[in-house]
């Protein structure tokens, strides 16, 4: 009689050949799911990082340079279609609530946009394109 080891594990052997089948190998752990955020193209991101970072340089301007800011980069309808305003103006918000919902927006839509256009360069050069072509629209349509 053979003694077992008490403990030991055993692999269950085949009854009729008295050898151990093949088992699979361990399967490798699933990955940790990522937040949204995360998942998202960097290029929507920057864009929304860019957005946030000129709203908060504004903050700290003097109200001149502000107001001066305001009437270089923003659209006013009076002065026509300014060159610098067409693409500066996207930067440029009203306040706090403004900068949340055009943010909450662009972080909605553009991932979807942006997963369409392609994860590469040129997808984000394209999507970019098309970012700035419909800020530059609706500044046309406001003038």
């Amino acid at each position: 009689m053979k003694r077992r080891r008490t403990g030991a594990r055993t692999r269950p052997k085949d009854t009729v050949t008295g050898t151990v089948p093949h088992l699979p190998p361990a399967a490798a752990p699933e990955p940790r799911p990522r937040g949204r955020l995360a998942r998202m193209p960097r290029v929507v991101t920057g864009l929304v990082g860019l957005i946030v970072l000129a709203h908060a340089t504004t903050l700290f301007l003097a109200p001149a340079a502000h107001e001066a800011l305001i009437l270089t980069y923003g659209v006013v309808p009076a002065d026509g279609a300014q060159p610098a305003a067409l693409v500066g103006h996207v930067f440029l918000h009203a306040g706090w609530f403004h900068l949340l919902f055009n943010t909450f927006l662009i972080l909605q839509t553009g991932e979807l946009v942006a997963e369409r256009l392609g994860r590469s360069w040129s997808g984000a050069a394209r999507f970019l394109a098309l970012f700035f072509l419909s800020g530059a629209a609706g500044a046309i349509t406001d003038i």
